[in-house]
């Protein structure tokens, strides 16, 4: 039979290890919050630019051209642009819910990316033009 000394040893070892396994979930904790915070900044980003974009209705046909012009616009990745992950997410800053949800993450957040990158650079903005679009994701993040 155990002794009681082995007994509190025991309880000792299971409450240092559950002291571990809290710090190890407030680091994950910290780790998803940060992720989160930089995917909605990138979702603003995103969100923003199309809005600048396409100011009128995003149809099928424009979207669909599009993606098409992003593949010609970046021909080193045009078999990494997956026009329905572009279409998932244009519909979705448009309103659309539940569109992203068969698509992986990493898609997602390239695609993201890829399309911020695209309409932001052909807009060709000054530096003080590009700093108020900084400012308004900034904005647009602070006020989620």
């Amino acid at each position: 039979m155990a002794s009681i000394d082995e007994f509190i040893t025991s309880v000792q070892s299971n409450i240092e290890a559950l002291k571990q396994a809290q710090t190890s979930m407030d680091g994950a904790k910290q780790q998803a919050e940060e992720l989160s915070s930089q995917f909605q900044s990138l979702a603003n980003a995103l969100t923003i630019a199309v809005d600048r974009r396409f100011p009128g209705e995003l149809t099928h046909e424009v979207i669909s051209a599009f993606a098409e012009e992003l593949k010609h616009r970046f021909p080193q990745n045009a078999d990494e642009i997956k026009p329905e992950v572009v279409s998932a997410l244009l519909r979705t800053v448009d309103g659309a819910d539940g569109l992203l949800e068969p698509f992986d993450r990493d898609d997602l957040m390239s695609m993201e990316y890829l399309i911020t990158y695209a309409i932001i650079s052909e807009q060709l903005l000054t530096e003080e033009q590009l700093n108020e679009y900084v400012a308004e994701v900034i904005a647009a993040a602070d006020s989620v």
